[in-house]
């Protein structure tokens, strides 16, 4: 009778183990993610424009159920984890009651020992809004009280003569939790190239260090164009012109969030004709969903629109999603792909391997890809960084391991750790050209590479005429080589890809930001979609258009005289 009563009580034990495991890894996370979320939003936003708590909260809410199957899935395994561990190592006694908030702390401490591996592995988690009340505190010190409140969970929680041994089980939990995502990164990807590669690169510029791309372009045969000319200043607006292969004020797309013009994708056209398959990788949507609505044969770009924001906010606040998706990676129920960019766990090289070697066996395939790597929040990883960099990255202010590349006015600052901007470009550059070796693309592929903007510290429509705005990278490697002297707009990279007859557009940029009394109108008129597309009142846009800014960068260059520039009103068609 004795045994039995054990048998029983031991029973009671695991199943309130179980309810309490539940509660905390299937309910509470959710809820704590979405309460962090809100408020990562709210401050990411209200740089821009204003942002109502209640709006905050409602796409909050609104990217946790989207991701709610990877939560259960996520949640579900590190239940059975809990659950496991627990049982063997944790407390075992059925002399007394267990508490049900001593049984909830023991999920919580295993949750505290992956933040710590996660941390140690990815210092931007340190400087995320959940760590706000700490920014001022050296980051090496906040881990160190992370690991100390983590302890004493596991002495609260774990009877004498266990502690050890759970201690050691957690620790070395939370620091191979990270290898998950990081062994699935290194071997995925297609063994196929794809035939011709458009690749295009957020916010870089000529006037920036890009030696070593040029270099690489030199090294290889390439073709590095001296004087191309960005047709817009946002990458909506670029990408426009590259599809259509018009200006801006033909095409009519000049700001954020503006649409697509249906049916006309010139360039995809083009492609078709030529017999490709056409398939395009934007990773990042959040304010150009060209990918998605261009028309091409195969999407395999990220989310739009709010979706994108808000879906990196989730998985961010969550902690735990970035870090274990990639173990469901090609799930078809996932709202975002498992290499989200925006995402701390965000891989650069996987990206990049992946845009070169999407052919589509048995088709001949043009992909068309745009890397914001320069313009989202990529902060880097532990591994990434030299020992110099990590010390000082130890001795900084919480609050500063904290990637501002979102924000399009921002610019390193002599207090920040690492000089995010710096370093990321040469990190860029480094990774295309290993990746482009490793593949082995160049050996039977076509790659043209374009930057469709450069930095945007100061952009006005009266200063268009800086080249550190205007004036990008484009380059080709295996393809018909046009005048590399001659100034080339973006518009004709269709021509520079061999898809249409050769042409020479008006090397003109041309722009126009609404009035600082006109925002306020045109953030009360967005209607965001469940799409994630947000829709803003094209009259206000239309009155914006009419005043579009150009400038012709080396208007005198054909007639043989030092470059100079002249700039003007454009008149757009209405």
């Amino acid at each position: 009778m004795e045994v039995t009563s054990l048998h029983l009580s031991r029973h009671a034990l695991l199943r309130s183990r179980l309810r309490a495991h539940a509660v905390v890894l299937l309910v509470l996370w959710p809820l704590a993610t979405t309460a962090s979320a809100t408020i990562d939003a709210w401050t990411l936003v209200a740089r821009y424009i204003p942002l109502p708590w209640a709006q905050a909260l409602a796409g909050a809410a609104g990217g946790v159920a989207l991701l709610l199957p990877d939560f259960l899935l996520v949640g579900t395994g590190l239940l059975c984890s809990s659950l496991l561990l627990f049982t063997w190592l944790g407390r075992r006694s059925v002399d007394r009651p267990v508490s049900f908030r001593r049984l909830c702390l023991e999920p919580v401490a295993m949750l505290g020992a992956i933040l710590c591996g996660a941390c140690a592995w990815y210092p931007a988690l340190l400087g995320h809004t959940s760590f706000l009340v700490f920014w001022e505190l050296p980051s090496v010190l906040v881990l160190t009280l992370l690991v100390f409140v983590d302890v004493h969970f596991i002495y609260d929680v774990v009877p004498r003569g266990r502690r050890l041994k759970l201690a050691l089980a957690l620790g070395t939990l939370g620091l191979l939790a990270p290898v998950t995502s990081v062994m699935v990164t290194a071997v995925r990807g297609s063994d196929r190239p794809s035939e011709l590669v458009l690749l295009g690169l957020d916010s870089v510029a000529q006037t920036d260090d890009v030696g070593s791309l040029r270099e690489f372009v030199a090294t290889r045969g390439g073709a590095w164009y001296q004087r191309a000319v960005a047709p817009g200043l946002l990458t909506n607006a670029v990408w426009a012109s590259v599809m259509t292969m018009k200006p801006v004020r033909e095409h009519g797309v000049f700001q954020t969030f503006q649409p697509f013009p249906r049916n006309q994708a010139k360039l995809l056209q083009s492609a078709r004709a030529a017999g490709f398959y056409t398939v395009s990788v934007f990773s990042d949507q959040i304010t150009c969903a060209i990918g998605s609505q261009a028309g091409f044969d195969e999407d395999r770009s990220g989310p739009i629109g709010w979706r994108q924001m808000m879906l990196t906010a989730v998985q961010n606040s969550s902690v735990f999603l970035p870090l274990f998706r990639p173990i469901l990676s090609g799930a078809p129920w996932s709202a975002a792909p498992v290499n989200h960019a925006g995402t701390y766990t965000y891989d650069l090289t996987r990206e990049v391997r992946e845009i070169l070697t999407s052919g589509v066996p048995g088709r001949k395939t043009f992909v068309a890809a745009h890397l914001t790597y320069l313009h989202l929040a990529a902060y880097p990883r532990a591994f990434d960084l030299s020992g110099h960099e990590l010390w000082r990255m130890a001795q900084a202010r919480a609050g500063s391991l904290r990637d501002r590349s979102f924000y399009w006015q921002d610019s390193d600052l002599p207090t920040d750790p690492v000089p995010l901007h710096r370093w990321k470009l040469a990190r860029l550059q480094r990774v295309i050209r290993e990746t482009v070796e490793s593949t082995g693309f160049l050996d039977g592929g076509r790659l043209l590479i374009f930057s469709d903007h450069g930095e945007r510290t100061g952009l006005t429509p009266e200063t268009i005429g800086d080249p550190r705005f205007h004036h990008v990278l484009l380059a080709s490697f295996g393809l018909p080589v046009a005048n590399v002297d001659q100034p080339r707009s973006l518009a004709d990279i269709g021509s520079l890809l061999g898809l249409s007859p050769p042409q020479a557009s008006d090397p003109v940029v041309e722009f126009i930001n609404p009035p600082p009394e006109l925002w306020p109108s045109l953030t009360a008129s967005a209607r965001p979609r469940w799409s994630g597309q947000v829709d803003v009142d094209p009259v206000l846009l239309g009155l914006v258009f009419k005043s579009l800014k150009s400038h012709r960068p080396w208007a005198s260059h054909s007639k043989g005289e030092a470059p100079t520039g002249e700039s003007h009103d454009a008149r757009p068609h209405e």
